[in-house]
C-alpha cells in the first residue's frame, strides 16, 4: 500500500480559495498513477469582446475551440454561457449587452454540435477588475459545465 502526503487546492467560486494536506493511498507501489498527483479540473478560458460589441471574433472562437480540445470537453455535456460587461454604461444596457454576447457564444457553440443548458446575462455584476486600466477584461463570457 502506498501512503503520500499532497498538497491539494479547491476552488469555491463564492467564498475563498482552500489549500491543505491530503493524503492519497493506493493499493499499491505499481498502481498507475502511483508518482503523480490528482489532476485539477480544466477550464475553458473566458473570451473577451470589445466595448459595446457582441461580436465574436475569429480569435476568440480559436479560443474556444482550443480550450474545448484541451479539456477534452463533450459534444454532449450541456453548457452554461455567462455574459458580462464593464461597468462603463448604464446598468440595464450592461445587462442586454451580456445576455446578447453569452447567447452569441451560445450560437457558436450550438454551430459546432456542443450542447447548451442555459444562457446567462450578468450585466457588469462580478468584475474580474476594477482598474480602469483593465476594464476590458469585464467584456467577458464565460463557457462552464452546466452543474
Amino acid at each position: 500500500m502506498d501512503i503520500r502526503q499532497m498538497t491539494y487546492t479547491f476552488n469555491m467560486e463564492m467564498v475563498q480559495d482552500i489549500t491543505g494536506e491530503t493524503f492519497v493511498i493506493t493499493n499499491s507501489l505499481n498502481s498507475p498513477g502511483a508518482n503523480t498527483p490528482p489532476t485539477k479540473p480544466c477550464s475553458i478560458p473566458a473570451v473577451h469582446f470589445p466595448l459595446n460589441s457582441t461580436h465574436l471574433s475569429s480569435r476568440e472562437a480559436d479560443i474556444i475551440l482550443a480550450g474545448f480540445e484541451k479539456c477534452r470537453t463533450s459534444h454532449n455535456k450541456p453548457l452554461v454561457a455567462k455574459g458580462f460587461t464593464c461597468s462603463l454604461g448604464p446598468d440595464q444596457f450592461n445587462q442586454t449587452l451580456s445576455l446578447q454576447r453569452a447567447k452569441a457564444v451560445a450560437g457558436f457553440l450550438r454551430n459546432h454540435g456542443f450542447t447548451v443548458g442555459s444562457v446567462q446575462g450578468k450585466g457588469s455584476q462580478y468584475p474580474i477588475t476594477l482598474s480602469p486600466r483593465n476594464l476590458f477584461k469585464n467584456r467577458r463570457v464565460e463557457i462552464e459545465p452546466a452543474h
